[in-house]
């Protein structure tokens, strides 16, 4: 977990090996959601990094969460919207946030909505006019 605080601190160097060390338990001992975890982290640390290849293992970390824990999939949607955001891709983070509120709320993780209504706010104001969705009213969230 000190990996996601430094995620939080924008710190990707001292998560790297963070993640590492996570990955190399959580194959040991085959606990596929630790793997995933760890994946996300990784990934995210590239991208926070400049390095548009580390969406991938965000993305997937993403898809195996629906399985693994569906519950945590808002949380791990937050990461590829950060991700994104990061490498300037507006509209993707955009559609990304939108997914993981409706998410939130189906899955009543209420707790999730100010911090990704806040990313969603940060991608507006970064983004161009035309990057933003169709309709956008600021105070309007998703």
């Amino acid at each position: 977990m000190a990996a996601v605080a430094h995620r939080h601190l924008g710190q990707p160097g001292p998560a790297r090996p963070l993640c590492e060390a996570l990955l190399a338990v959580a194959q040991r001992y085959d606990l596929a959601l630790w793997q995933t975890v760890g994946a996300l982290l990784q990934g995210w640390c590239r991208t926070q990094e400049g390095d548009a290849g580390g969406l991938q293992p965000i993305a997937q970390a993403v898809a195996a969460s629906a399985v693994v824990q569906p519950s945590v999939q808002p949380t791990f949607l937050s990461f590829l919207a950060e991700a994104q955001l990061r490498l300037g891709l507006h509209a993707q983070a955009l559609a990304t946030l939108d997914e993981a509120l409706a998410l939130a709320r189906e899955r009543q993780a209420g707790y999730r909505l100010p911090e990704l209504q806040a990313m969603r706010a940060q991608v507006l104001r970064a983004a161009p006019a035309e990057a933003r969705t169709p309709g956008f009213r600021p105070g309007c969230g998703a």
